[in-house]
């Protein structure tokens, strides 16, 4: 059943849970994925307006799933999960907006406090911490960054290429579902290992032709 609504607006999101409820009798589980990303900016042409928007949808959008969807939860007294989408911009530096980056920090702390708050009801609050994913939010920043006339200087594409949006959702998935009854206010990062790089691999040295013919000549016998 596709329901319209405003993440940002309370009331939407509350009559979203109670048309659940109402159509299916209770709610399993709640993913709290709608996020913007706002145009980038320097820190001082960082708008109040851009910054507050941003927190509205990115931040107040999952507490507010986070606030009706529990409470339904704990009155069909059956254990639920919710899941929201935070991002690795929250856990280091990265090129995205600095409004985006406060937004999905939040994220993951509101996370943690509201799991340790519903302990006891049954009610599981985790959070998936995405890298580049495919997606038309990874595509605005690749299109503005090349309009600022900018590359990502280091960045291995080949180790660390964009997931597809279904592998994200496979953890979702088991976020949401009982296998993952034994975790909570956890931030699941699923970046392919990006976030936990150095930045470099090793690779294995090409072979020094000239160095290994003089070595070879040296060992030759005296004529």
């Amino acid at each position: 059943m596709a329901l319209q609504g405003d993440v940002s607006n309370e009331a939407d999101v509350k009559a979203s849970v109670e048309r659940c409820v109402a159509a299916f009798g209770r709610i399993d589980s709640y993913f709290a994925n709608a996020g913007i990303m706002p145009k980038y900016a320097a820190i001082e042409d960082t708008t109040e307006e851009s910054f507050m928007r941003c927190m509205r949808i990115n931040t107040l959008g999952p507490f507010f799933a986070i606030k009706h969807a529990s409470a339904a939860m704990q009155e069909a007294g059956e254990p639920g999960s919710i899941v929201c989408t935070a991002s690795i911009a929250a856990i280091r530096a990265d090129v995205t907006p600095l409004e985006y980056s406060a937004s999905k920090g939040a994220v993951i702390a509101m996370v943690r406090s509201s799991a340790d708050r519903l302990l006891g009801t049954g009610v599981r609050v985790n959070c998936v911490v995405p890298g580049g994913v495919v997606s038309n939010i990874t595509q605005q920043v690749a299109m503005e960054m090349d309009e600022r006339g900018q590359s990502l200087k280091g960045y291995d594409m080949e180790a660390f290429p964009p997931a597809d949006p279904t592998e994200i959702g496979k953890v979702v998935r088991f976020l949401a579902s009982e296998d993952s009854a034994f975790i909570n206010g956890q931030a699941i990062v699923a970046d392919g290992g990006m976030s936990n790089s150095m930045g470099f691999r090793l690779v294995k040295k090409k072979r020094d032709v000239k160095n290994t013919f003089q070595k070879g000549m040296s060992n030759k016998p005296p004529h």
